[in-house]
């Protein structure tokens, strides 16, 4: 999945192509959901939802993960 996703195929070909479902796509929304819900922030799992749903592109998501301002995380 991350492999296909990095070479820029479309989630929906990816999931079309493997014929089942592919593990951790529903969670990753769900995940997203609840960290919204409960005011808790989750940059990597937002940025793995941008990947999965939002076709962002993944080389730019982690350039942008990694130039995060830094701070202590719980």
């Amino acid at each position: 999945m991350g492999l296909r996703l990095a070479q820029d195929q479309a989630l929906e070909d990816i999931l079309r192509e493997l014929g089942q479902v592919a593990e951790g796509v529903n969670t990753a929304r769900c995940i997203q959901q609840l960290s919204r819900r409960y005011d808790v922030r989750m940059p990597i799992c937002t940025a793995v939802c941008r990947m999965l749903f939002d076709a962002a592109v993944p080389g730019q998501v982690l350039e942008e993960l990694m130039r995060r301002e830094l701070k202590r995380e719980l």
